[in-house]
């Protein structure tokens, strides 16, 4: 199964040339991951054309390979080469082959599904041991829906996801909501700089 299915580039361009970095988004399906990635294209894009509106309601369809974005947020050090990976459990079998090269992950938690964070925690401790104790790349946990009521907040899914476990040295979380972009562009613009920082 390693046919690519999905396959679409798109650039929202800043004036500057800067370098950029590659890294994946990735969870569970139906987590949010596309519709993450398409509001923070919407939000670039507010910043750099006064002609521009905020999307009040994303479509996506699910990703069932990957799908890749590049975009490069306003006055940011380097540019994001965004690889939207599926969250379908055969896909998830996949990850693995992403994992060269990239310099940030993206782990999208789906806040209002209470019923399958085991299954989100089980897939990012996993990660977390393919990329290996030593591993500098961060690890960003964006937890997804804080829009809608009895979400769980961050103090709850740190103990949930037993993030104290994630063989890593680098790994944040960040309460937002790609519907609404709250919190969005903190958490990219953590990433942007961390990253910038390792270089």
């Amino acid at each position: 199964m390693g046919v690519v299915l999905s396959s679409k580039i798109r650039h929202i361009c800043s004036p500057y040339d800067e370098p950029s970095a590659r890294i994946i988004i990735i969870g569970l399906n139906s987590a949010g991951k596309t519709t993450l990635v398409q509001r923070f294209k919407n939000l670039v894009d507010l910043q750099l054309n006064i002609h521009a509106s905020f999307i009040e309601h994303i479509k996506t369809e699910p990703t069932f390979v990957y799908q890749i974005e590049t975009v490069h947020p306003r006055l940011a050090p380097l540019a994001f080469n965004i690889w939207d990976l599926g969250g379908q459990e055969k896909t998830r079998e996949l990850w693995r082959f992403y994992l060269t090269g990239i310099q940030g992950v993206v782990f999208v938690i789906d806040c209002h599904d209470e019923q399958r964070i085991q299954l989100a925690r089980n897939e990012l401790l996993d990660l977390s041991k393919k990329l290996g104790r030593s591993s500098t790349i961060p690890i960003v946990i964006a937890a997804n829906k804080q829009d809608l009521s009895h979400s769980l907040r961050k103090e709850e899914l740190i103990k949930k996801l037993s993030l104290t476990k994630i063989q890593s040295n680098e790994w944040k979380i960040f309460e937002m909501s790609a519907h609404t972009g709250g919190g969005v562009m903190e958490m990219f613009s953590y990433l942007s700089e961390i990253i910038h920082n390792h270089q």
